[in-house]
């Protein structure tokens, strides 16, 4: 038999609001929500995926977004899944930016009391540099899969930059680190690109 009468279908809805004047200078929010649908075998239109997102402006330099995913439970039920919030921020002339993800099978196991735990922390810093070059170190930190229960710790670290090696020229390195079998960050790859342009 085949699939033929599945098919799928995206809502999305943007509603810009403005949170209530309770913080100084009022904080600017702009909410999404996205549904991702199929029809089922009896021709009924099925929700297999709910975002939603809230972006916060919070003063002039730092905005925070989070993020709630949700999928079908075994009973059909929309449960949230995984929740992702990321806070960027300026700060001494740097850039900053923060992602953690929470999920309920952080601990290696699906949770069935609803609650969501740290699954990953990305920590990105860029620095401009003399002459409109940057460098930039992200940071990925996770769970170990041998041991999901011990808290997160780096697993991976890029380094990159961007530098102008002539007019209009740039050259752009990037090193990539991850634990070896021992937990050391070791160097795993190196990339080199010239560009022409910024």
């Amino acid at each position: 038999m085949g699939l033929g009468r599945i098919a799928g279908v995206c809502f999305g809805i943007v509603l810009p609001a403005v949170a209530a004047a309770g913080q100084q200078g009022g904080t600017a929010v702009v909410r999404r929500d996205l549904t991702h649908q199929v029809v089922d075998m009896n021709g009924r239109w099925q929700p297999t995926e709910i975002r939603s997102a809230e972006i916060r402006t919070i003063g002039p330099s730092e905005r925070l977004e989070e993020e709630t995913i949700r999928h079908p439970d075994v009973n059909g039920t929309m449960v949230v899944d995984e929740k992702s919030v990321t806070r960027r921020w300026e700060e001494n002339g740097r850039e900053q930016t923060v992602i953690e993800t929470y999920s309920r099978d952080a601990a290696g196991y699906i949770r069935d009391d609803g609650r969501l735990e740290l699954s990953r922390r990305v920590r990105i810093t860029t620095t401009p540099t003399a002459g409109g070059g940057r460098d930039t170190v992200e940071e990925m930190e996770g769970r170990n899969p041998a041991a999901p229960t011990d808290p997160v710790r780096v697993v991976r670290r890029s380094v990159t930059t961007v530098r102008e090696i002539g007019p209009d020229r740039w050259v752009t390195e990037r090193q990539i680190f991850e634990r070896d079998v021992n937990g050391r960050l070791v160097l795993v790859n190196k990339e080199r690109e010239e560009s022409t342009g910024k």
